[in-house]
């Protein structure tokens, strides 16, 4: 069964920011994960928060397996990411 997908009001202000090439390339691997996200995620220390490599950008996302849905949080260059967690 596939999940959802859900972006928060701030991971999408942060993915407008970006370039229209990168912002397609984020959002197609978000796409490609949906039927196992658990498998292609790392998971973060302190919370149940995990991240998503798509070249030098990470994406910053919750699962439910519940709910089947996964919540992104944050979209950001790998430099910068981790300071808003």
């Amino acid at each position: 069964m596939a999940y959802s997908v859900k972006i928060t009001p701030n991971a999408l202000r942060q993915l407008k920011k970006l370039s229209k090439t990168d912002s397609i390339q984020i959002i197609s691997k978000i796409e490609s994960i949906l039927d196992d996200p658990l498998s292609h995620l790392i998971p973060l220390k302190g919370g149940n928060m995990h991240r998503l490599r798509v070249g030098n950008y990470r994406v910053i996302m919750s699962v439910n397996r519940g709910l089947l849905l996964i919540l992104v949080l944050e979209v950001g260059h790998r430099k910068n990411i981790y300071k808003n967690i």
